[in-house]
């Protein structure tokens, strides 16, 4: 049986009392919630707009990502690629992931700083403290030793600094790899470790936060002499032999020149300090 209930508060049929309020007048008359209104008011609440930083913002070049919000440009087509494949299989494994004992694990467990840094933890087991972040990487080799890429270390450290958890477990799918699907790396950090890392995500946040704030570029930390992700500047293709630049990188190597002028800087930038990408797996955002 169907039955149809207004949620015009005026619209009652048999009610009784005239002295209740229309809610418990409603809930008389046919025993239930006026679920329409508890709808209506969860569509028309304002959502939250958190003023903070999200620490999947700091992964790779802060620099990079600021040009992009203050002057968008389209990424080469290896990039625009690489970057869809591997957010998309990221999401499709977090909405794949099942909360295997809800008594004893988290899932998508939502952690904040001092309201303004925030994180997600894919994985959270409570019973032995451990944080589990979980990523995927294409294979085109399987002979290839997996190593986990530095920005994701940093994550994972970053989410076990925010949950004060000794513990931390990298697990990668295995996309292509039909013999091992997937592998996962452990990490310990004692108190101390996650102090200074917390101290650590609060300078990156700040400084990111200060720089997007100001839609200014040269505030923002650059990966120009960080060998293990200065192939976001310049890197060989390793299929074609040409060479994949950042659409921003002549800006930046302007803002780092100038930069190094005014502090009288002697260390040179040449093109030994960048990377051609022969030796280096590069990373997917996520």
């Amino acid at each position: 049986m169907v039955t149809h209930h207004s949620t015009d508060p005026e619209n009652y049929i048999g009610l009784r009392g005239d002295n209740l309020d229309k809610d418990k007048q409603y809930q008389i008359n046919c025993g239930l919630p006026r679920y329409g209104e508890i709808v209506l008011k969860a569509l028309t609440q304002s959502p939250k707009i958190r003023d903070g930083i999200q620490i999947t913002e700091l992964n790779l070049c802060h620099r990079q990502k600021i040009f992009q919000l203050k002057n968008p440009k389209p990424q080469s087509p290896q990039n625009t690629v690489r970057a869809a494949a591997g957010t998309a299989l990221h999401m499709y494994a977090q909405r794949r992931i099942k909360n295997p004992d809800p008594t004893r694990y988290d899932v998508e467990l939502l952690v904040e700083h001092e309201d303004w840094i925030f994180g997600t933890i894919d994985l959270y087991d409570k019973e032995n403290d451990v944080v589990v972040d979980i990523k995927t990487k294409l294979v085109d080799n399987e002979r290839w030793e997996i190593k986990p890429f530095s920005s994701h270390e940093q994550q994972l450290k970053d989410l076990m600094a925010l949950k004060k958890s000794r513990n931390g477990v990298l697990i990668y799918l295995l996309i292509g790899c039909s013999n091992n699907p997937t592998v996962e790396f452990n990490y310990e950090m004692n108190e101390y470790e996650l102090q200074l890392q917390l101290k650590n995500l609060e300078k990156r946040a700040a400084s990111f936060f200060n720089a997007k704030k100001q839609s200014n570029p040269a505030l923002a930390e650059y990966v120009f002499f960080n060998k293990s992700l200065n192939w976001l500047c310049h890197r060989t293709d390793k299929k074609t032999g040409k060479g994949i630049f950042c659409p921003y990188y002549w800006d930046c190597f302007t803002m780092i020149k100038q930069e190094k002028d005014r502090e009288g800087d002697e260390e040179s930038i040449s093109d030994d300090d960048l990377a051609d990408g022969s030796n280096h797996d590069m990373e997917e955002p996520s």
